[in-house]
């Protein structure tokens, strides 16, 4: 009688369909030392062979055949669950994730009753899940995760894992669904009861989405405070305080708070994703509390250097303010006019791309050929893409998955040219299972593959169609600009010419609260806007180049 077959008539003989009710655990699940709790009533022989994890794609082949013995001669259900959750390790081990994580999400999602068995291998099971995310964010975490992890408990696993895995599907579920859908959380958030950091993160994303900034601010800061690094074992991730930071400044620019404001602005990192989006909208919060000259210097960041690329259509609009504000027409109007310079050729893609595009087909195709040089793609438009979250997520997820295939016809001629050696008929069986399996995977990956580039091109249609907004929106505001430079420069030339003819005005410190002078019935010269003013490349060209010293010293000509 050769080993498997003994094994699996220990397996009937003892009555493992009974045993699968006794309590069975797994502890650091999927990693080099999980280890098991089991029942008493589990033949030793199956307790010692899956007591150790085999290394190696040899060593993963033979738990894959042990755990198909198990599988299809194991009479209860759980027994089957248990078998499943080492072929998946295995199929993990040889290195192809996303096949584990569908056998693993499949066994997550059973109804297994009040079986004490079968929560122990979901436990198992759920941890595995985790820690697939971890490698490839992509995967997400799965709803069937957070319904066991709410309903039957998450004892034994890595608390790490739970409260990382916890925040990143509240993250997502937030993000995903809008403002007017009524969500219940609460059954998550109290996953993190014990996990302050992540809690009080959770609560401030909440409190945004229902606009209720206090709430934001006090959970923000409480979050943003907690340990990092070193000095936590568990800690959020410079991203995550980087949001928080956003969430913070957002809030007290709603309060009109503009001091609080600049200076959660100001606190977010340069080498985040949120870094120019901070920028800007500090430079609305100086421009509100009447810092013309910061809220000047923060906008012309985004319009020079490597910045310059990233999407942000506002700053000649914020610069053209605050020149606006202190009187200084002529140059207020070249910079606002900048704005249809610099955005004209992202508006025309965008716009050509809305006439001719099918819910972002091809759009993944252009952004890798931005990055090979071989697609002509607005350097704006493409940098928003290419550092979206959803994009560098499913990328990684897609290079995952060329790994997969090289790996799946790897194990394929390794199982064909070793067949021959198998002298077990059982092992033999096992084998050829597994081959048939991964005969299927390349066309099941192909599948994976097309929805993942779906989810790629969906995300980045939509940004399409915030940057076209956002361009119009920013257009329309520069119309309105333009029309009160033009009311505001007139009005000045009325002034100027009352005061040649020796005319008494009275003239504002700034353009706020401006009153218009009477008329004192002087022949008025009108004069021309001084030579440049108008746009032309020349001109735009030597201003924008100019424009760090202009900004050195941006003195009000209000008189």
């Amino acid at each position: 009688m050769n080993a498997i077959v003994w094994l699996a008539f220990s397996l009937l003989s003892t009555g493992f369909a009974q045993a699968a009710a006794g309590d069975l655990q797994a502890t650091a699940a999927c990693t080099p030392s999980e280890s098991w709790t089991w029942s008493p009533r589990i033949p030793m022989a199956w307790q010692k062979q899956f007591s150790r994890i085999e290394l190696g794609r040899e060593g993963a082949i033979r738990t894959y055949a042990w755990a198909n013995v198990l599988r299809t001669t194991g009479k209860a259900e759980e027994a089957r669950a248990l078998a499943e959750y080492f072929q998946a390790r295995a199929l993990h081990t040889i290195g192809m994730p996303t096949l584990a994580f569908r056998s693993w999400n499949e066994i997550l999602v059973r109804d297994f009753g009040e079986s004490k068995a079968a929560d122990g291998i979901k436990r198992a099971t759920w941890a595995c899940l985790a820690r697939l995310r971890e490698k490839n964010p992509a995967l997400g975490v799965t709803p069937a995760m957070m319904q066991f992890a709410t309903t039957r408990g998450l004892e034994g696993v890595d608390p790490a894992l739970v409260a990382v895995s916890t925040f990143d599907y509240i993250r997502r579920k937030l993000a995903e669904t809008s403002p007017e859908t009524t969500l219940d959380l609460e059954p998550e958030l109290t996953l993190l009861k014990n996990h302050v950091a992540f809690e009080q993160a959770a609560r401030a994303l909440i409190a945004a989405r229902d606009s209720k900034d206090e709430e934001v601010i006090k959970a923000a800061a409480v979050a943003i405070a907690s340990p990092s690094g070193d000095k936590a074992a568990l800690s959020l991730s410079q991203d995550v305080r980087d949001q928080l930071r956003m969430l913070s400044a957002r809030s007290h620019y709603h309060l009109k708070r503009w001091k609080e404001a600049i200076l959660s602005y100001e606190s977010v990192r340069a080498p985040s994703n949120w870094f120019a989006q901070a920028i800007v909208e500090k430079a609305w919060a100086q421009l509100n509390a009447g810092q013309y000259q910061a809220s000047s210097s923060s906008a012309h960041n985004l319009m020079v250097g490597k910045l310059r690329a990233v999407f942000s259509p506002e700053p000649s609009t914020i610069i053209a303010i605050a020149l606006f504000e202190n009187c200084r027409y002529p140059e207020a109007l070249k910079t606002v006019r900048l704005f249809k310079r610099f955005y004209q050729p992202s508006y025309a893609w965008l716009f050509q791309w809305r006439k001719s595009a099918s819910a972002g087909e091809g759009l993944y195709g252009k952004a890798l050929g931005y990055l090979k040089k071989t697609e002509k793609v607005p350097d704006p438009i493409a940098t928003e893409w290419i550092r979206s979250p959803v994009f560098l997520a499913y990328q990684q997820a897609l290079n995952g998955l060329i790994d997969e295939k090289r790996v799946a016809r790897e194990v394929t001629a390794y199982l064909v040219r070793t067949q021959a050696s198998i002298k077990d008929k059982s092992m033999a069986r096992a084998r050829a299972t597994l081959k048939q399996q991964l005969d299927r995977y390349p066309a099941q990956l192909a599948q994976v593959e097309k929805a993942t580039i779906q989810k790629i091109e969906s995300d980045l249609a939509a940004r399409n169609m915030q940057m076209l907004k956002l361009i119009a929106e920013t257009a329309e505001n520069a119309q309105l600009v333009e029309a009160e430079i033009f009311n505001a420069a007139g009005e000045d030339m009325i002034l100027t010419n009352i005061e040649k003819n020796g005319g008494k005005t009275r003239r504002p410190a700034s353009r706020k609260g401006v009153v218009a002078a009477e008329k004192q019935g002087a022949t008025l010269d009108w004069g021309k806007l001084p030579k440049g003013s108008l746009e032309s490349d020349g001109d735009l060209e030597l201003w924008e180049d100019e424009l760090g010293a202009l900004w050195a010293n941006l003195d009000s000509r209000c008189r």
